[in-house]
């Protein structure tokens, strides 16, 4: 029993931290599913179920006289403890590094969104001039100028319209040029 004595006191010592950690982060912890095996204690538990196991088991180990047994349970309550020392890490990773991941998202898929509504009206755009002129071919020769010239204005903005939106668009994707936006 000796020689377990300093691990378990290692493990109460960091008990209180990890209880305290895990408090601050409990709004989080039904989101977060533990794997099978590592408690006894049912997803969804609370932390205060967590930690009244993880105190069981340091029980169960000081009151246990097999050196196999020992290990074994020494082994299971040093998972245990690793497994909500990582959890609290990464929890508190994500949470620093959630704003500005956030934020960088949110600007991409803006931008992205932006580029893609800038596609869709150039097809649009595109789709309308060669309707345009498709009806400009049926009404060649049957002697209505003033609607062929109103025709051909129309394809002459439109044309005029869609070449400066191809450029704004090559210089927003082009690499060199950060953000082109108005």
């Amino acid at each position: 029993m000796s020689r377990l004595h300093p691990f378990i006191e290692e493990i109460r010592q960091r008990l209180p931290e990890l209880a305290w950690q895990l408090e601050r982060l409990a709004k989080h912890m039904r989101l977060w599913k533990i794997p099978k095996g590592v408690f006894r204690s049912a997803n969804g538990a609370t932390v205060g179920e967590f930690m009244r196991e993880i105190e069981q088991d340091i029980e169960q180990l000081e009151q246990q006289n097999d050196v196999q047994a020992q290990n074994y349970l020494a082994k299971q309550l040093e998972a245990k403890i690793n497994l909500l020392s990582r959890w609290v890490s990464v929890q508190r990773k994500q949470a620093s590094e959630t704003p500005a991941v956030q934020s960088i998202v949110r600007k991409l898929m803006d931008r992205r969104q932006w580029l893609l509504e800038m596609e869709g009206n150039i097809a649009e755009l595109e789709h309308q001039i060669q309707v345009i002129r498709e009806q400009l071919d049926k009404h060649k020769g049957q002697g209505n100028p003033e609607y062929q010239l109103e025709l051909e204005n129309s394809i002459g903005r439109s044309e005029q319209k869609l070449c400066l939106m191809r450029e704004h668009y090559q210089r927003a994707t082009s690499f060199n040029n950060k953000d082109s936006r108005p």
